[in-house]
């Protein structure tokens, strides 16, 4: 089964935090529980970050006539954005699903389940080497 995606304009309101039609609910659950869910996240506030970046730089080569201060500052801009986008994208990410009914932790449940899923032998392996009782 294929999910069907968002075109360009729909995945940009999508990112600015717009609800898509309830033909994408299944692309939303994938875009919040895929393996790259976290830098999904990071481009999103990308996104969010470059109308004021380019505002930003318009201004500042506009008046100042410094290429180098707009550049600075976009860097700096950015170099913010990221720290914050990284705290709240674990709950950014669960409250999106939210606004699909979703139940609270949905997206995060999901990810849990299929690394346990994942990593089942690895965890066997470390309970047989190292949680064996000793009654001897």
């Amino acid at each position: 089964m294929t999910t069907k995606r968002p075109n360009p304009f729909l995945w940009v309101w999508y990112a600015f935090g717009g609800r898509l039609p309830e033909g994408y609910r299944d692309w939303v659950v994938r875009d919040a529980t895929a393996p790259t869910w976290l830098l999904r996240a990071v481009l999103r506030g990308l996104v969010q970050v470059t109308p004021f970046a380019v505002v930003f730089v318009v201004l500042i080569v506009g008046f100042a006539h410094s290429w180098l201060i707009a550049i600075v500052g976009v860097v700096i801009g950015i170099g913010a954005m990221l720290p914050y986008s990284l705290a709240y994208a674990e709950h950014s990410v669960n409250a999106r699903l939210g606004a699909y009914g979703f139940p609270a932790d949905h997206a995060s449940k999901v990810r849990k389940a299929r690394y346990k899923a994942e990593h089942a032998d690895e965890e066997a392996r470390y309970r047989a080497t190292w949680r064996t009782s000793n009654t001897d």
